[in-house]
């Protein structure tokens, strides 16, 4: 059995040397310039204490980069942060908006837990749907982060999860069966068929702009952005590639974690 590491992430503060943040003279006394981490740490307080309501404009990056003396990349950064951590949603052209004070559903980054496990263990209502499932022609690229040669087969699965707001899930699965219209959890597919070894590899979390099929799965608006999560899962011990997967969901109603 792996090991579980819990790491989530931190804001915490700390002294300016530790921060290696900048020293600027302003008047003659000496001033510290304001970190992106710092930056975020105070939106959040703003955020908790009611300072902003939900779908409201927060300030645009160039007027808190200029109420906070600080580059406009700086709060960027920031930004960025409070998106992936669920604080605050965009809309291309508009600006960035409050999510609201909704409880965020935490999400490992890492770990043997599906997402239907997960929901299960925090008591969440939700429901699995099998929304696509066909063979797909040869793309080099995802042949060849599955390992496979052109003529073995590899399906294209999308699965839609419902939990109040809905994630949405994209997979490619190499050698699957006819019943690939049925599956509704690949993690349960790869235990009823025995295997029952196997981990994740190479998983990344961004923010990013959403396709418009996406933002209309998920009932969001236009030029939305959502927590875009991709992985790949490998069997052990041999090394064998059983998925390689693209979820997205939204930002308003997750918040991703390290376990």
């Amino acid at each position: 059995m792996r090991a579980k590491r819990q790491l989530k992430f931190s804001l915490g503060l700390a002294s300016p040397a530790d921060r290696g943040i900048i020293i600027h003279q302003k008047g003659g006394r000496a001033m510290a310039q304001m970190t992106w981490e710092e930056i975020a740490e105070q939106l959040i307080r703003d955020l908790q204490k009611g300072k902003y309501t939900s779908g409201e404009k927060l300030p645009s990056e160039n007027k808190l980069a200029g109420e906070l003396q600080v580059s406009r990349a700086e709060v960027r950064k920031a930004y960025s942060r409070l998106k992936e951590l669920g604080y605050v949603y965009s809309l291309q052209g508009y600006g960035s908006f409050f999510a609201g004070k909704k409880e965020k559903i935490p999400l490992a980054m890492v770990g043997s837990t599906s997402f239907t496990q997960k929901m299960e263990e925090l008591g969440i209502p939700h429901e699995s749907r099998n929304i696509q499932a066909k063979r797909i022609s040869y793309r080099q690229p995802i042949y060849e982060s599955l390992g496979l040669s052109k003529d073995e087969p590899v399906w294209k699965v999308a699965l839609l999860r419902i939990v109040d707001g809905a994630p949405a899930a994209e997979k490619y699965f190499p050698r699957l069966p006819r019943e690939a219209g049925g599956i509704l959890s690949f993690h349960q597919h790869l235990l009823q068929n025995g295997c029952t070894r196997f981990h994740g590899e190479n998983s990344q979390m961004t923010v990013g702009l959403l396709t418009r099929l996406e933002q209309e799965v998920l009932e969001l608006p236009a030029a939305s952005t959502g927590l875009v999560f991709s992985s790949k899962t490998v069997r052990d011990p041999d090394g064998a590639v059983l998925e390689v997967y693209r979820t997205v969901y939204r930002a308003d109603r997750f918040i991703f974690v390290y376990s």
